[in-house]
């Protein structure tokens, strides 16, 4: 049998899906905001990828 475990966002939670999951813990702001790309990245190659403004 597989395993489940569930990130929950910040001031997100579900009791019914935490009691289903094996195991579950909640995602802080900090490390949601830490982990978001710029608004452009440069490839190797010289071609931009830019973040769209509904990710914004």
């Amino acid at each position: 049998m597989e395993r489940v475990i569930v990130a929950f966002p910040p001031a997100r939670f579900s009791y019914e899906l935490s009691k289903l999951a094996h195991a579950f813990f909640n995602v802080g702001r900090k490390k949601v905001a830490d982990s978001i790309f710029p608004d452009e990245v440069m490839k190797k190659d010289g071609y931009v990828l830019m973040r769209p403004d509904l990710w914004k």
